[in-house]
């Protein structure tokens, strides 16, 4: 006998990939929005392969998009296609933006933050955003816009100050690489990828897939 609350977690636990079958066995690479789902997908593949009676077979090719994304990336840095630089983790990013945060509010009289580190956090979020929708925050009636408003104003100096760190240690963030994959279009052999459960997909990551 199961529980309401067991038979919900064990429907959690479950994925259907019948319909995935005839990409698997076409070589496609399967793309999903986060690591949970491509956890659920390959357990749910390596289970039927030991249910058919099954020793050995290929692991399945799925992965996050976003971890796929960089993999084309640090190829393209390997082979000399793309420059060199460091990208940053999501915490190291962070702990960045908090030390701007912290030294832009030495400086400015205007406000006094009681948690930079959430501020770090909206602050991250907002660029990556910004970025992923190819909004030019370096035109300048987007920057006009924002210096109109006291809060996107002061974002504006932190997202300002955060890109200056950046250019001058070399350093970069997950999605300033995604921003040099269009540039990699018919440099290497077209990539066969399927994506799964995706509510929309923003037009620098579109841009991206078209190019690989």
């Amino acid at each position: 006998f199961q529980s309401p609350a067991q038979e919900i977690n064990l429907a959690q636990c479950l994925y259907d990939i019948t319909p995935l079958e005839p990409l698997i066995e076409e070589g496609y690479i399967l793309l999903t929005p986060n690591y949970r789902l491509a956890r659920r997908i390959k357990a749910e593949w390596d289970a039927r392969r030991m249910a058919a009676g099954e020793r050995v077979w290929e692991p399945l090719s799925v992965q996050p998009l976003d971890s796929w994304l960089l993999e084309q990336w640090e190829r393209a840095v390997s082979d000399h296609i793309l420059p060199p630089v460091t990208p940053l983790g999501s915490a190291q990013a962070l702990e960045l933006w908090r030390q701007v945060i912290v030294e832009q509010e030495r400086q400015s009289p205007d406000y006094h933050l009681l948690r930079p580190v959430a501020a770090a956090e909206l602050a991250s979020q907002a660029r990556d955003i910004l970025r992923r929708w190819q909004v030019d925050m370096h035109s300048p009636g987007i920057r006009q816009s924002f210096e109109l408003e006291q809060d996107c104003g002061t974002f504006l100096q932190w997202l300002t100050l955060f890109e200056r760190h950046l250019a001058a240690s070399g350093q970069c963030t997950t999605v300033d690489c995604l921003e040099q994959l269009p540039a990699l279009s018919g440099r290497y052999p077209g990539a066969r990828i399927a994506l799964l459960e995706f509510v929309d997909v923003a037009p620098l990551v579109r841009a991206a897939l078209r190019a690989l």
